[in-house]
């Protein structure tokens, strides 16, 4: 009887822990699962939109909307940086947007 309650107890202790594992191990990979699906939709858009665009623009026309002067845009504050340039938050025409400044650029 002490033997048995020993057992079960032993078993509970390892069992726990493994299963809770499982579970947590299980959520991240939903979760990652479902961000890079939307990450891919988000993209495929992205490239549906581009295409329309190039269908109803001339080249010379899609340079200038893809083309910002830097003159346009006024730098907010930074948000962060990191090995490949800052991160500042801006205002381009009225808009609130993210900038990245590479290293090196002025």
């Amino acid at each position: 009887s002490d033997a048995a309650t020993i057992r079960s107890t032993i078993g509970l202790g390892v069992g726990l822990p493994v299963a809770i594992v499982v579970i947590v191990v299980a959520a991240v990979l939903v979760v990652l699962f479902v961000v890079r699906k939307r990450f891919r939709a988000i993209n495929q858009m992205q490239t549906v939109e581009m295409q329309e665009l190039k269908g109803k623009l001339s080249d010379e026309e899609i340079k200038s909307v893809l083309n910002i002067k830097a003159s346009e845009i006024s730098l907010i504050s930074q948000l962060g940086s990191g090995a490949f340039g800052t991160v500042w938050l801006a205002n381009y025409q009225g808009c609130v947007v993210a900038v990245h400044k590479p290293i090196g650029s002025s």
